[in-house]
């Protein structure tokens, strides 16, 4: 007989826990069969477990594997896109680099056009302050000096035609002919004439002979200086300039490595673009600045040249009306003061009522009743105003 003390561990179905003989090798079957299931179940357990192990492992080296190769292709990938970035980079470089020359060869042409401008104005502006002193200069001299010094210069030129006529302004035909009668001379000079043509301005100078006509005057020969002066004022600021206006190759600008130095950004390039323009504001700027200061400066000299002709015309005028007033004798009668006039009637009347007192001082004597009575009177006794009359008559002027 078998007895458990745990039945229900058993898998028995006895309420009491105890078998009879004849369900032993029942019961001893069945443990056995469940022993040996157990023992199936442990090791398909167990192998299931070996199993899913190395499936694991292999999933593992799998992912691994395929982790790898995602990361060589993704390294491969970058790799390609650095090289195509470079190439790209080299080409975009290079193209804003010829881009940047174009535009900066522009630039400089403006530049240039802006600064010879310039020059050309202030070329224009120098010579005519240089043309306007020379001009103030040669207007100081005589016209007799200017006469005498176009005649030596057209002497050869008058010697062929051996007679020519000068043309002048009436007011200048005095100093022409005393330029001619003092430089020419000896046979072999030519004989000129001097003939007035109210027409011409000031200053002309024209020789007319049977060779043709030569215009030597004043205007025209300022006008050749004020040529000769702005060519010779063009020639020297060009050649001053020059180096300044020459434009340094693009392919001696030495450019560093692409590992070295990146492109420039858009920001930079924009920048230095608004610095390159400002700095060509700036440069315009300076050059109006210049040809405004100039223009002032000639404006400056010529206000203060009129002045002074102003200031010189009316000192000469103050010094005509002087000597006009000196030149003319003072008439003590000729007055518009009133009080003069109040004491030349007094002194009459006094005068009067003496020859009334003294009839043998002054017996043609008669009273005064007005102003122009006591004129009268004074103009009588005036030697020069009087008429010849009798001995006793002029006596009493004398006494008077």
């Amino acid at each position: 007989m078998l007895i458990w003390s745990n039945p229900s561990g058993a898998h028995l179905r006895t309420d009491t826990g105890i078998l009879r003989a004849h369900e032993i090798p029942t019961v001893t079957g069945v443990l056995g069969l469940l022993e040996s299931v157990r023992n199936e179940c442990a090791a398909i357990r167990e192998d299931a477990q070996a199993q899913a192990l190395h499936t694991a492992e292999e999933a593992e080296q799998s992912a691994q594997a395929l982790l790898q190769q995602a990361r060589e292709e993704a390294e491969a990938l970058v790799d390609e896109a650095r090289r195509e970035a470079a190439a790209e980079r080299e080409l975009g470089y290079a193209h804003g680099e010829r881009e940047a020359a174009a535009r900066w060869h522009g630039r400089f042409a403006q530049l240039k056009a802006t600064h010879e401008a310039a020059w050309h104005a202030m070329d224009t502006q120098l010579a005519g302050v240089v043309a306007l002193a020379v001009e103030r200069i040669v207007q100081s001299e005589s016209r007799e000096a200017l006469f005498r010094r176009a005649l030596w210069t057209v002497k050869d030129a008058l010697r062929q035609a051996g007679t020519a006529s000068l043309r002048v302004h009436p007011d200048e035909a005095d100093a022409a002919r005393t330029a001619i009668a003092s430089a020419v001379r000896g046979p072999n000079e030519p004989d000129v004439r001097v003939e007035t043509d109210a027409s011409l301005a000031l200053g002309s100078c024209i020789f007319e002979s049977d060779i043709g006509r030569l215009d030597t005057s004043l205007g025209v020969q300022l006008a050749g200086v004020r040529s000769a002066l702005e060519r010779a004022t063009r020639l020297a600021m060009a050649n001053a300039s020059q180096e300044a206006s020459t434009p340094p190759d693009p392919e001696e600008i030495e450019i560093e490595p692409l590992h070295e130095v990146q492109p420039p950004s858009a920001h930079e390039a924009t920048e230095w673009l608004e610095a390159a323009e400002a700095a060509e504001a700036a440069e315009a700027e300076e050059a109006a600045e210049a040809a405004e200061a100039a223009e002032a400066a000639e404006a400056a000299e010529a206000e203060e040249a009129e002045e002074a002709e102003e200031a010189e015309e009316a000192e000469e005028a103050e010094e005509a009306e002087e000597a006009e007033e000196a030149l003319v004798p003072e008439d003590p009668l000729d007055t518009e003061d009133p009080e003069s006039e109040q004491t030349l009637v007094s002194v009459a009347q006094r005068l009067a009522q003496r020859a009334d007192d003294s009839p043998n001082w002054f017996s043609s004597a008669k009273p005064l009743e007005d102003e122009d009575d006591a004129t009268d009177w004074l103009e009588n006794l005036d030697p020069m105003n009087g008429t010849a009359g009798d001995g006793d008559d002029e006596e009493e002027k004398h006494h008077a």
